[in-house]
């Protein structure tokens, strides 16, 4: 073995998972991640494709939903079930010479973290739209028409794939991870590589912040002064009661919404900025990547939980008295 396969297995851990990590343990709870975002996510989309209409599939909501779905999948199915083989082997098997694992591992660590970009910027045209729909009513339709949701659709994918390819140029580098046995960028001595993916995903996840809470407070106003209108005449504590539960409606999908996005994203930017200035657990690498992996799940539940069409086919919907308050500014078009 000459010198430059050595400096390839020590950077690469061996290519063997760390003693500190309990392999067969974090390969079950990955494996339960995995088979729960298959089922959230065929089940949210073979509802959408088997009640749309020919005119729902123009809808832009569809469309970005249908793209976030089809990007938590692309994880579940190609980067999931490698780690799981990797953890249970407790270590890269993918290659017999140390060249041919290198190779396996930066394919694999580009597919990995285009996954993450493209879930990302999933949920970020998700939010986006839902801010236009609800802040921006009258302009929606000439604002978002379905040819530039699936141009946005296109233009992000294209990102992902563009944004992704650095290491490849010698700006980062993509690793065998001994902290959960998967292959992905390192932070480690690539101050500006970090820097780089710091500003992308702040920039991301900080548009998903604001547009969510805009949304929120736009729709928490548009509630409050319906409420101080129905106070004048009769039958107004029906009404009243009627708002406040709508309110509290509010508080819930938008308070779970954020909720997700935090647990998913917090933990990793925390900890790639971190990693910068001080050396960290093993543990704190494999935590971090637990809760991302937890999106693939909870984001098409919650997603679902603001589309009027999808929940109608869940659940029958009771026939609601006069003078019930409206719910359609909770949900998309």
């Amino acid at each position: 073995m000459d010198d430059e396969q050595q400096d390839v297995l020590l950077r690469n851990y061996n290519f063997t998972l760390s003693a500190d990590i309990n392999g067969p343990l974090l390969a079950a709870v990955i494996s339960i991640e995995m088979i729960a975002g298959l089922i959230a996510n065929s089940f949210v989309l073979i509802i959408t494709i088997c009640h749309c209409s020919s005119g729902t599939w123009k809808k832009p909501s569809t469309l970005f939903l249908t793209n976030m779905l089809i990007c938590n999948l692309f994880t579940v199915l190609l980067v999931m079930p490698l780690n799981i083989i990797s953890l249970a082997s407790r270590g890269w098997i993918f290659g017999v010479t140390v060249d041919q694992k290198l190779i396996t591992c930066n394919l694999a660590g580009y597919i990995y973290w285009n996954s993450v970009l493209l879930i990302s910027l999933s949920l970020m045209l998700l939010s986006i739209d839902r801010w236009i729909y609800i802040v921006q009513a009258m302009r929606y339709d000439s604002l978002v028409t379905p040819r530039r949701a699936l141009l946005a659709i296109i233009i992000t994918w294209s990102l992902a794939i563009v944004l992704n390819v650095t290491p490849f140029f010698g700006f980062g580098t993509y690793n065998f991870l001994e902290s959960y046995a998967g292959c992905s960028p390192i932070w480690e001595g690539h101050v500006g590589y970090v820097v780089y993916m710091l500003i992308i995903f702040v920039s991301i996840v900080g548009t998903i912040v604001v547009t969510s809470c805009w949304t929120f407070c736009y729709l928490f106003m548009y509630i409050r002064r319906r409420k101080e209108r129905s106070s004048i005449g009769p039958g107004r504590k029906r009404s009243i009661d009627q708002y406040v539960a709508a309110r509290r409606k509010l508080i819930v999908l938008f308070g779970v919404l954020l909720f997700i996005h935090f647990i998913s994203y917090l933990p990793g930017i925390i900890t790639a900025g971190v990693v910068i200035f001080v050396s960290l657990p093993k543990e704190v690498y494999a935590t971090s990547y637990i809760l991302f992996l937890s999106i693939t799940t909870l984001s098409p539940l919650a997603q679902s939980c603001f589309r009027e069409d999808i929940r109608s086919k869940l659940c029958k919907k009771k026939e609601e008295p006069p003078g019930t308050v409206d719910s359609s500014p909770f949900t998309d078009n």
